[in-house]
């Protein structure tokens, strides 16, 4: 009976545990449905919210469109290098089926930036969005076009034995009756210029001295020699004062008849007949003179024997001293020019920063001698040497000694502008790079190609941009390493163009480019006046408005 009922208790114990089971199922299916139906209806809202946000955005670019253009839009440009229409170009690449990871990568940059840009946070550059910008619109902004063939890039290659080539051809064109010019010998030469400028260098340094020596031996020898004097004058004196007394004793002895007379009578009838000798103070006075002038200080009364000892020693050790002096700097100069001579070597002394087989110069072929002179300068700074050698007259037998001064940016500079030359087959060396450029924007000074002009404008064009920014193309002759602003019918005319923010820029730059003459003068003053005439601030105009 007791099994019976513990029996039934324990299976009414699993019923009511299963209900229990059973009911929290279905309390967490409810709740399963309930949470589905929320993020359901939050997805809904949120699409509606990203869908009003986007007619919005569609509804404000639209808006742009019509205010500044589709072109004004993508081709905008602005001085600080940032595109100011960011956010409308990215939306309309948006509208264009582009999305944020498209535009990340054609930008180089990461998706949260592109994200940045679309809020408006901040502004892309002009060259950042580059690419993307040819991807929304096939089409340059504008309505005019021109297309001008423009140098790209000009390019050195130096060959390898090309700084010994320099050197040789210059001393070749240079260096009279110097014969067997070679590496070896050029660096023979260089040590005997060595040799050169060292007696030079050691001849001024004697001529400092010489003069500053003489000067200090002539006072010393001066103020001996007044010393001389003056001790002379008073043993002269001395001598006179002797003489003198044994006159005066003579003459009493024999004129006995004075004995009688008081002191005084006798010794007016002696100073009468012999007058007391004067002593001079000139020596004197000449010595005490050049002692002052030694020592910049009066003499006391009484001291002049001290004061001359001063004076003279002074002397004495101020000539020691520039003797010691000029021992030391000489010793220091023969072991300057030691040095010089252990270490000078010609060739290799040039900066090895740079890859001298693609030297890449700038495009402004007419100008290519100023950036051969900076290259010379960037290499080599202020390094010559002087080459000394002999002329042999083999006619006579006759060694003439001379020397010239081997400034290696010269000769840099020198050789280069050779290589340009048509005689040396230039092209070896100087590659010329050109482009193809698509003008956007209208003529406001020069025709057109192929349309009648006179004298090309001296080959001056220039082009008001679709940015209104100022395009001035330029076109010259560039031959055997020397250029001109004339056009001509051979292979050597070339072309840069420029761009710039002002009619001011414009002007100055065009300057630098015609020259002072007479002819160049009236372009830019036809350049200038079709600039206000384009509406553009000029110089020499007064705006009115």
């Amino acid at each position: 009976m007791e099994t019976n009922d513990i029996q039934m208790s324990q299976e009414g114990k699993l019923l009511i545990n299963k209900q229990k089971n059973n009911d929290g199922e279905a309390g967490k299916v409810d709740g399963s449905k309930k949470v589905k139906g929320t993020e359901q209806a939050d997805k809904k809202q949120e699409g509606k919210k990203k869908e009003s946000h986007k007619n919005d955005n569609k509804a404000w670019l639209s808006q742009r469109v019509s205010e500044l253009g589709e072109d004004k839009i993508l081709y905008s440009s602005n001085s600080s290098g940032r595109h100011p229409y960011t956010r409308e170009v990215l939306l309309l690449a948006e509208l264009r089926g582009f999305k944020q990871v498209d535009m990340a990568e054609m930008c180089q940059v990461s998706q949260s930036q592109i994200s940045q840009w679309l809020g408006g946070q901040s502004k892309a550059t002009g060259e950042q969005l580059e690419s993307l910008i040819d991807h929304i619109s096939p089409l340059a902004p504008g309505k005019e076009f021109f297309i001008e063939e423009v140098v790209k890039r000009v390019t050195l290659s130096l060959p390898d034995d090309w700084e010994i080539r320099a050197v040789v051809g210059y001393l070749e064109k240079n260096a009279r009756g110097m014969s067997n010019i070679n590496e070896s010998n050029i660096q023979r030469y260089a040590l005997e210029g060595i040799l050169a400028e060292e007696r030079v260098a050691l001849d001024g340094l004697h001529s400092q001295h010489e003069p500053a020596n003489e000067e200090l031996l002539l006072r010393k020898n001066h103020l001996e020699q007044l010393r001389s004097e003056y001790e002379d004058a008073q043993v002269d004196f001395e001598q006179q004062i002797e003489v003198w007394e044994e006159s005066r004793g003579e003459y009493l002895a024999s004129n006995p008849e004075l004995a009688d007379l008081d002191e005084e009578k006798r010794g007016k009838i002696l100073d009468r007949h012999f007058p007391m000798p004067e002593q001079s103070k000139n020596e004197e006075g000449e010595l005490i003179s050049a002692i002052e002038d030694a020592l910049g200080e009066k003499v006391s009364e009484g001291g002049l024997d001290d004061a001359y000892k001063v004076a003279f020693n002074q002397i004495t050790d101020e000539l020691s001293a520039l003797s010691e002096s000029y021992k030391l700097k000489y010793a220091e100069e023969t072991a300057k020019w030691l040095r010089e001579k252990e270490s000078r070597q010609v060739f290799g002394r040039y900066s090895k920063e740079y890859d001298l087989n693609s030297i890449v110069l700038s495009e402004n072929l007419h100008a290519i001698g100023g950036e051969f002179k900076k290259l010379a300068a960037e290499l080599y700074g202020e390094l010559k040497f002087t080459l000394a050698y002999e002329e042999l007259e083999s006619w006579e037998y006759d060694r003439r000694r001379h020397e010239i001064e081997l400034n290696m940016s010269t000769v840099f500079t020198e050789y280069c502008k050779s290589l340009c030359s048509r005689d040396n087959s230039y092209d070896q060396y100087i590659d010329i790079e050109s482009e193809t450029v698509q003008v956007c924007g209208e003529i406001i000074f020069g025709e057109a190609k192929g349309k009648e002009n006179t004298e090309e404008s001296k080959n001056i064009r220039c082009y008001r941009l679709f940015s209104n920014k100022l395009a001035l193309v330029f076109g010259y002759e560039y031959e055997e390493g020397k250029s001109s602003q004339y056009e001509s019918d051979n292979d050597g005319y070339y072309k840069n163009i420029y761009v710039f923010d002002d009619a001011e820029s414009v002007l100055e730059e065009a300057e630098g480019l015609l020259g002072s003459d007479k002819e160049s003068e009236i372009c830019i003053n036809e350049l200038s006046e079709s600039l206000a005439l384009f509406g553009y601030k000029t110089p020499g105009f007064r705006s009115i408005y």
